[in-house]
């Protein structure tokens, strides 16, 4: 079984929106432990005694607004960047008999 997600950014019926971006990955359900485990690093880096408290999402990251507001550009951008490699390159040990070369 995978598990989805689907997202939205814009509004396609808004004509104040210049962009309507719709994004979604699937991940193989034994994935999401190796999956978590290789994000609690990157979240250490934001809150060491409390990995868990860090939420990764795009908007308040991109733009600073939030917690991220006292984080610099360039360590949300490789936050990001690091993310998206985990959910480009899945553990082939954890997909069901698929490898990349």
């Amino acid at each position: 079984m995978h598990l989805l997600y689907l997202d939205e950014s814009g509004h396609s019926h808004d004509p104040s929106t210049d962009f309507f971006v719709l994004a979604g990955f699937s991940i193989f359900e034994r994935s999401t432990h190796w999956l978590e485990a290789a994000i609690d690093p990157i979240a250490a880096r934001f809150n060491p005694l409390n990995p868990e408290a860090i939420e990764f999402h795009g908007a308040p990251m991109r733009g600073g607004k939030e917690y991220w507001k006292a984080i610099a550009p360039a360590q949300r951008a490789q936050a990001v960047v690091d993310i998206i490699g985990l959910l480009a390159n899945p553990q082939p040990s954890s997909t069901p008999s698929r490898r990349r070369l």
